[in-house]
């Protein structure tokens, strides 16, 4: 066998095998458009998943009609609630007059007291971050340069 046989045989096999390698590259560019396809076409995929459409929408519609009942039932029921709820508050007064005029919430030294405490707090870190992250580039920018002196 000559080397141009084998230079022949070789190329030959070399050509077998782009072919085979465009068939599959062609089977493989078929198949994800097939898939693309598949996957963008919202009819085909609500037909597939007809029940999981229809038990989604009837959630959906049975949480709304519960949203709507309860909304309605609280619009309507407002002042006889609170209604109650005064009724309550004038017992409560009746029975406790010592409560009456005691301040809700905290007082203004104690929501100082917590400010101060929360600022002590986050101090300390913030200055170490900035220490840290900031420091060496002000250090790099506030050095002299060699160039001017």
């Amino acid at each position: 066998m000559s080397a141009e046989e084998r230079q022949e045989q070789a190329e030959q096999r070399l050509d077998r095998e782009g072919e085979q390698l465009a068939q599959d590259l062609e089977a493989t560019a078929r198949e994800l458009g097939r898939r693309l396809h598949e996957g963008t076409d919202v009819r085909a995929i609500a037909k597939k998943h007809r029940a999981e459409l229809a038990a989604v929408g009837a959630a959906c519609a049975g949480t709304a009609a519960i949203a709507l009942t309860w909304g309605t039932y609280r619009a309507l029921t407002r002042e006889e609630r609170r209604r109650h709820e005064i009724g309550e508050a004038l017992l409560r007064m009746a029975r406790h007059p010592q409560r009456v005029a005691r301040p809700r919430g905290l007082g203004l030294g104690t929501g100082l007291l917590t400010l101060g405490a929360l600022a002590a707090i986050v101090y300390v870190p913030v200055k170490r971050w900035i220490a840290n992250v900031l420091g060496p580039r002000i250090r790099r920018e506030s050095a002299p340069s060699r160039l001017t002196g």
